[in-house]
């Protein structure tokens, strides 16, 4: 699996939805700043992005920290 795309890039203040489409997944900051939890298929997370920068995230059950296996970025401009 993977995010698609795997960097976004939005404005301050965008809302992001991720979507899950198949299999257990989750949308977690390496920051810290958000965590969804375990997500099954056809649920959705969101998080607003309120300060620029770069922000990658992972999925804990099938990536790690780092730009690790399951993972991406949101840039914020």
């Amino acid at each position: 699996g993977t995010f698609f795309p795997k960097t976004l890039e939005v404005a301050a203040g965008a809302r992001v939805v991720w979507h899950d489409q198949a299999t257990q997944h989750t949308v977690t900051s390496d920051q810290g700043l958000f965590d969804s939890g375990i997500l099954s298929p056809g649920q959705e997370f969101a998080f607003t992005f309120a300060q620029p920068g770069a922000y990658p995230y992972h999925c804990t059950l099938h990536g790690a920290p780092g730009g690790v296996g399951h993972s991406g970025t949101v840039i914020v401009r």
